[in-house]
């Protein structure tokens, strides 16, 4: 038997075969040797038997891979590289990988043009930029020149539309009728497409209808 180091090759006997000529005895020998080499290969369920194949595949220690194309004999969790290079190949220097995002990808920020509501002339020279990462928004809007205010309300809209459990407090810095103060704040409620201000936490509005209106703030949230 050559079996599991190579294959073996039997001899298959016809109708009109004697049972010496193939050895009748030896061909079930030959078959059952076969089928229990096959057995002990695959192993029994819970294999102790580190080179049996149900060992192979459960087992993090030995010999288990979970996808490994780099000639290493291992290869821990920990150690498991996913890139965004689409496609798998199978010629051991696994350069095309399965698809997958690391934070390091996402180094683009992005710029939003809040729609702003509550001022004749809306605030100008600002910078209002965003970083969608899957679910989470993180928006960073820093003032420039301010706007000018016709009502006590403020709202900007968001970059990306809130999701269903997105409702959150944040501190802000508001400026009203011309002057800065940290106490203000930002109220975002499920499903929203606009953040709410207020001049002083924790409600909203209560802002002089003149003079110059801004906001500077920071926030992370939950995405539609």
């Amino acid at each position: 038997m050559s079996y599991p180091n190579s294959l073996d090759s039997f001899t298959d006997p016809s109708g009109t075969d004697f049972l010496n000529s193939p050895d009748h005895a030896n061909q079930h020998i030959n078959k059952n040797t076969a089928i229990e080499s096959i057995e002990t290969k695959l192993g029994i369920d819970s294999s102790a038997d580190s080179n049996s194949i149900d060992y192979f595949l459960k087992h993090a220690s030995g010999t288990f891979k979970l996808h490994d194309h780099t000639n290493e004999a291992n290869i821990p969790e920990a150690n498991i590289t996913m890139n965004t290079t689409t496609g798998h190949d199978h010629d051991g220097t696994d350069s095309k990988k399965v698809a997958a995002a690391n934070l390091s990808d996402y180094t683009a920020w992005t710029t939003h043009t809040p729609v702003f509501a509550g001022f004749s002339a809306n605030p100008s020279a600002y910078s209002s930029r965003y970083l969608q990462i899957g679910k989470t928004v993180i928006w960073k809007h820093m003032p420039g020149t301010g706007g000018t205010s016709n009502a006590t309300t403020f709202t900007m809209t968001l970059p990306v539309t809130a999701g269903s459990s997105a409702a959150c407090w944040i501190h802000a810095g508001v400026r009203d009728n011309g002057t800065w103060g940290g106490g203000g704040i930002g109220i975002l409620a499920n499903d929203d497409t606009v953040i709410t201000l207020g001049k002083v936490y924790p409600t909203t509005g209560a802002f002089t209808n003149s003079g110059t209106k801004d906001t500077a703030f920071i926030l992370i949230y939950e995405a539609a």
